[in-house]
């Protein structure tokens, strides 16, 4: 518990006290305020009131004699004695039976002034009215003394009740608050390791059997800590003797299996060796490979547990180390079956502090596992993730995929996860040591599995933003390309494709493989922009619907700055708009060429051939590639009977399933995404958002040949159009029924993407 906590903790405590005193006061001074006095001052007028009114009616008896006798005079006098004597009295008047006035002499008004009250009261003298006498009194000067009082009264109340707060307040804080922080500070300081701070003094009260209680809890904490403290202090022994063991074993084993392996690989240059002799050094050599790598893994453990492993932190590329790896798993893969794809590349402008080596070597460990783990002609796709201060580096395999229990179970020391039935290979540290070296690199890594669904590996690395970490030297970059579609890169037409949708990364990735030809991607306009300055390209493929710079802003940059340069880049727009006015916008804008989505193959090497002959390279690959429709003719249902048209993928790429399920993969994992945004600006009743979510997610459905699901994108796309800056944008904003409209639009869309998804589910069980 932090000082901050217990102090806040203390103040809420005295807060309440004071708060609890400050109510009690605030309901004293309001039943003082709104209640006591004003009850109290209607009672003391109605008091005031009843006696002057029976003053009245004794003055009343008084005069009937004078009144008879005519004697005025006397009635004069009396009435004047009374005027006097009662202060509060103002004026009198007395009147006959005619209402004649009698007294005063002088002429009398009204004239009634704030608090001012008026009695009256007949005169009668045996049943015979004689008159009527009216007195005008004010009791003002009565009320002030009593107010007077009544404050005096108060005032004493409440510097009694300060008086009682005071003291309550004090033993509070004596008896309760003041121990508290003592024993809180003692908290502290037991939790800095102190066991023998003093203990606050207390009465004999509940508070006094906490303390008691904390003492005694303290006395055992420090017993218990000693004796781990003792077991730590053996353990740590006990672990240094078997790293010392195992470092100078290791070391040991390495000297004679060096001369092994070495003798082994005589015999395959041996001439006079026998085939027999030849496969029985070849067996040797592997074995005593194999072994050296579980006595390197057993060396790293040791090494790092020791803590004498030395690392040299510098900067590098990280699409050099991963194309490094890759390179070296891919011959492993291609003799399983296995293809390696990249997913998302991982630019060349992305430089991480680390280690060279140890990073290699965990990345390498990945992509072995994703390799021996997986399913037969099974799928290892990379990619990455680009965040504020790292990268995130993932590797996924088609594999049988692993249990939570088996997940929970993955960085322990030595479980082998299928051991127990014999078909796992190895000591099980792999994912250990390199958890453990990219922790001491400042990385992270981790894993995420579906049981018999695949699993995901991923590693993360900070960003070099050190520039006093040394740069590493960096050997010339190689365009890499993994693929088992063609081996034939054409590496003379360099290709830029500006696309910011991932699954149509993919496809036009694979279409260009097939056609034999690598490629440059960016992920949006801008990032296009930033390529052209820096590289040279023989032509641009561009999307048109892009974040941060669209296709026809690029496309103008690019021809205005070939009015200084005058090189012409040839440029194709690629869109799902195929109306006449989209496509005349695109040529409009400085394209030479025009490609619909979904892009076919055919298209796309006709469109390349054309820019190869007008450059002159006269090296196009593409000639070599052929359409097939044999996947095509397998499928008995109709394409409209089904929420996938097949067809469509396959005049894209080819009848190769495992780059179909990678790509219809690839697909899956970023629809979601895409119909959440779609959801989201529905919900926030943002047309233009629509418009562009839905334009997004409309080309990828129907590059999957998922018709139907992007039909319904289109009518989402149309109807938000206009509020999007359409040729005839609408007045105002869309009206609820539209929207209504839409929402029943978006619920079809969720439920055509499920049946596409159970479509590509099926169609991935059935050939992976």
């Amino acid at each position: 518990m932090t000082s901050t906590y217990r102090s806040k903790w203390l103040y809420g405590l005295k807060t309440q006290s004071l708060l609890v005193a400050g109510f009690l006061g605030f309901v004293v001074c309001c039943l003082l305020v709104f209640y006591t006095l004003p009850s109290q001052d209607r009672w003391v007028k109605k008091e005031l009131t009843n006696a002057t009114e029976r003053s009245l009616r004794q003055l009343s008896a008084s005069i009937v004699t004078p009144l008879l006798s005519h004697q005025y005079a006397e009635l004069y006098e009396s009435l004047d004695a009374q005027l006097s004597e009662h202060r509060n009295w103002l004026r009198i008047k007395v009147s006959d039976a005619e209402g004649k006035q009698l007294y005063p002499l002088s002429s009398w008004t009204l004239g009634l002034e704030e608090d001012d009250i008026i009695i009256s009261h007949d005169i009668n003298f045996l049943g015979k009215n004689l008159g009527r006498i009216v007195l005008v009194a004010n009791f003002s000067a009565e009320l002030r003394e009593g107010y007077r009082l009544q404050f005096t009264l108060a005032s004493v109340l409440f510097l009694a009740l300060m008086l009682v707060f005071s003291v309550v307040y004090y033993l509070i804080n004596k008896t309760v608050i003041t121990p508290l922080r003592g024993l809180m500070t003692s908290f502290q300081q037991l939790a800095d390791g102190d066991y023998h701070s003093p203990l606050p003094r207390v009465f004999n009260n509940e508070v006094a059997n906490v303390v008691a209680g904390f003492a005694e809890m303290r006395s055992n904490i420090e017993r218990h800590q000693a004796k781990l403290e003792i077991l730590r202090q053996e353990a740590e022994l006990a672990n240094r003797a078997k790293s010392d063991f195992l470092s100078s074993m290791s070391h040991e084993l390495r000297t004679p299996l060096n001369a092994i392996l070495g003798l082994a690989q005589l015999f395959e240059y041996d001439d006079a060796a026998s085939d027999v002799y030849k496969s029985h050094g070849k067996n040797i050599y592997n074995a005593g490979e194999y072994l050296l790598s579980l006595i390197n893994d057993v060396l790293d453990l040791t090494l790092i547990e020791s803590r004498n492993i030395s690392l040299n932190i510098e900067r590098f590329s990280a699409a050099d180390v991963v194309g490094e790896c890759v390179d070296l798993v891919s011959s492993t893969a291609s003799g399983q079956g296995i293809s390696i794809y990249f997913t998302r590349p991982v630019p060349d402008d992305i430089l991480v502090a680390g280690d060279y080596t140890r990073l290699k070597q965990a990345i390498l460990n990945l992509l072995s596992n994703a390799v021996k783990y997986n399913c037969a002609a099974g799928i290892v796709t990379v990619s990455y993730l680009r965040r504020e201060s790292s990268v995130r580096i993932c590797i996924d395999d088609t594999g049988k995929g692993l249990a939570q229990e088996q997940l929970n179970k993955l960085f322990t020391p030595f479980d082998r996860l299928g051991a127990e039935l014999g078909a796992t290979q190895g000591t099980g540290i792999g994912l250990v040591i390199t958890k453990q070296l990219l922790e001491l690199m400042g990385g992270v890594m981790g894993a995420e599995s579906v049981l018999g669904r695949g699993s995901t590996f991923w590693i993360e690395m900070p960003l070099a933003t050190d520039e006093h970490v040394p740069m590493r030297a960096l050997l010339p970059p190689e365009k890499m390309a993994v693929t088992t579609a063609s081996e034939d890169v054409n590496t003379a037409l360099r290709i830029l494709v500006a696309e910011d949708n991932t699954v149509n990364q993919d496809v036009i990735r694979q279409q260009l493989a097939l056609l034999g030809y690598s490629a440059t991607f960016a992920n949006d306009g801008l990032a296009a922009w930033q390529c052209l300055q820096t590289e040279e390209y023989d032509v641009l493929l561009t999307d048109i619907q892009m974040p941060k710079m669209n296709g026809y802003e690029l496309t103008k940059r690019i021809r205005e700055a070939e009015l200084v340069s005058g090189v012409h880049l040839p440029i194709v727009a690629i869109t799902a708009n195929v109306m006449e006015r989209d496509v005349a916008d695109c040529l409009a804008s400085g394209a030479d060429d025009f490609i619909p989505k979904p892009v076919e193959i055919n298209a796309l090497k006709e469109i390349l051939a054309r820019v190869d002959a007008n450059l002159g390279l006269g090296n196009s690959p593409a000639e070599k590639y052929t359409d097939t429709h044999d996947l095509r003719d397998e499928l008995e249902p109709e394409p409209e009977a089904l929420a996938i048209d097949i067809s469509q993928l396959v005049s894209m790429i080819g009848d190769d399933v495992s780059m179909h399920c990678m790509i219809f993969k690839s697909f899956t994992d970023s629809s979601p995404e895409n119909i959440q945004a779609i959801l989201d600006a529905l919900s926030a009743r943002d047309p233009e958002n629509v418009y562009m979510q839905a334009h997004k997610f409309k080309s990828s459905a129907r590059s999957m040949g998922a018709y139907s699901l992007a039909d319904t994108c289109a009518a989402l796309e149309a109807q938000t159009h206009f509020s999007a800056g359409g040729d005839e944008p609408a007045e105002g904003v869309l009206s609820e029924e539209v929207w209504l409209t839409l929402d029943s639009m978006a619920e079809k869309m969720t439920a055509e993407y499920a049946a596409a998804k159970q479509f590509i589910d099926d169609y991935r069980r059935q050939h992976e």
